[in-house]
């Protein structure tokens, strides 16, 4: 079975609409596909679909989901961030959903203070530079840090 469940579309930081991957993926012969825009987090991103969105997210999904059916089954879902104390995938903060990919993207050095977070997944110039303030170098401390927080992510469920 040809399938996708970890596609990212014009709500979040996707760069091709969603109607088109939709129309792509079936051409291709995909039976399956899942939509999972970047969640909304308590805070601003640039990569992340915005909370008055969501909505509005749902209804096109299930909109394609109900023109490509039968041909191939379309998913709602949404990769939500976890951070500990803060957000993850087992919060309940988003309903409607066929599905949720836990993921993490932001690590909380120490070394920056007791709420700095920071991101590894963003532009080389700033991962090296996490690396060298929050980590004091240790590139193995950051990978550790960032493990342990999918982990936890994990554990909570």
């Amino acid at each position: 079975m040809k399938a996708n469940l970890h596609t990212h579309g014009e709500f979040c930081d996707g760069k091709i609409p969603m109607r088109i991957m939709a129309s792509l993926a079936a051409d291709a012969g995909y039976q399956l596909l899942g939509f999972s825009a970047h969640a909304p987090l308590p805070f601003a991103t640039e990569w992340t679909m915005d909370l008055d969105r969501v909505d509005e997210y749902l209804a096109v999904v299930r909109d394609l989901a109900a023109r490509f059916e039968p041909r191939m089954q379309i998913l709602a879902s949404m990769e939500i961030d976890f951070i500990d104390g803060m957000c993850g995938p087992a919060d309940g903060r988003f309903s409607g959903l066929d599905y949720a990919i836990g993921s993490v993207h932001h690590v909380a050095p120490k070394a920056l203070g007791e709420h700095a977070l920071s991101t590894v997944d963003g532009r080389q110039e700033n991962f090296d530079a996490l690396i060298a303030r929050g980590y004091n170098g240790d590139g193995l401390a950051l990978a550790e840090d960032y493990f342990s927080a999918v982990a936890s992510c994990i554990r909570a469920g």
